[in-house]
């Protein structure tokens, strides 16, 4: 790998779908906020949008979701492989998310690595359901 590729977008979606007519991703369900009744809660499973560019070579990426306040790592996908012969290529792919465990309220984030380098991330905050919005 000569360069890390430049992230262009990282969307948290409840799903992600591919065109079967013209191989394009349909992200449906974004979000940033979690509300829950109590804590712990857990998220039901979902996925990350990914769309990098000014990539050549091959290497691992991996996210990482990570509470903000100590920046303990709860959980981690394993390593994907990309590989891209053409800088100018967009890569885009949807990478499945297990349901997402949430021990307490506060700041959460997603973080894209590639070859063990933070490319970007995503916040996720999560709270306590008000009695607005039930």
């Amino acid at each position: 790998m000569n360069a890390l590729p430049i992230l262009q977008a990282f969307v948290l979606a409840d799903h992600i779908y591919t065109d079967a007519a013209t191989g394009k991703r349909i992200v449906a369900g974004t979000f940033g906020h979690i509300s829950a009744n109590e804590f712990p809660a857990q998220h039901p499973p979902s996925a990350a949008f990914v769309m990098l560019t000014e990539f050549v070579g091959s290497a691992p990426l991996q996210l990482r979701f990570v509470r903000l306040r100590d920046n303990f790592v709860i959980m981690q996908s394993g390593e994907i492989n990309i590989e891209c012969d053409d800088p100018l290529v967009v890569l885009d792919m949807a990478i499945a998310i297990p349901a997402i465990p949430l021990e307490e309220p506060g700041l959460y984030c997603f973080e894209c690595y590639v070859d063990g380098n933070l490319i970007g991330s995503v916040r996720l905050t999560a709270a306590l359901l008000s009695a607005r919005e039930e």
